[in-house]
């Protein structure tokens, strides 16, 4: 407690942090989390962004930082370009740091660029969502597939945004939605009129 607490963590985050995972408290502190600390700060992030990303996400604290946590970043700085956009990708979804970029987010590219889509729109949509490219790819293909079917283009924004829409909600979740807006008189074709013009419109609560 008094570790994180001098690491600019607030009582709350430290009660958060706790109820997510006491187990860290059987870690060495100094050993085990100051290396990441530091080494969070090394990419810029200000001390009260780090105690914010780890009592949101404390099971980064659990990853290797030379085995998982290095190598994420290197393969992110890869594909972003720049450390700022790593940056924003992390502030974007915390989880990224636990993720294995190789296996999960390149083949989802790869797929995206094998549909047309420009490089620039799947960085675009990447920072606005990163959580949105980190599915199964299974589960992504067919969310691409459904949004060529619906006619969008791969060349818009509107099919980033498309996919982003429907990757971020189950598939239960979507078709209640759409019985939703039909319980208000909109026909199915009214309503992915409405999805094509704006695909934001879908996730709203």
């Amino acid at each position: 407690v008094e570790f994180f607490r001098a690491h600019g963590f607030s009582d709350q985050q430290i009660s958060d942090l706790t109820m997510k995972l006491p187990r860290l408290y059987i870690c060495n502190a100094h050993k085990i989390f100051k290396p990441k600390f530091e080494f969070f700060r090394s990419l810029g992030l200000s001390e009260l962004e780090i105690a914010k990303i780890l009592s949101t996400e404390p099971y980064i604290l659990e990853r290797s930082l030379e085995n998982q946590i290095i190598p994420c970043l290197q393969k992110l700085r890869q594909i972003l370009g720049n450390d700022e956009n790593v940056l924003k990708a992390i502030k974007a979804c915390y989880c990224i740091l636990e993720c294995n970029v190789e296996k999960v987010l390149q083949p989802n590219i790869s797929m995206l660029v094998s549909r047309g889509v420009p490089m620039s729109l799947i960085l675009k949509m990447f920072l606005i969502q990163p959580k949105s490219m980190l599915m199964k790819t299974y589960r992504f293909s067919v969310i691409v597939d459904e949004v060529m079917k619906l006619g969008f283009d791969p060349n818009n924004l509107l099919f980033v945004l498309a996919i982003r829409s429907m990757a971020v909600m189950s598939k239960s979740l979507w078709e209640q939605k759409v019985e939703a807006f039909k319980s208000f008189g909109l026909s199915k074709d009214e309503i992915y009129a409405a999805f094509k013009k704006q695909p934001m419109c879908m996730i709203a609560s």
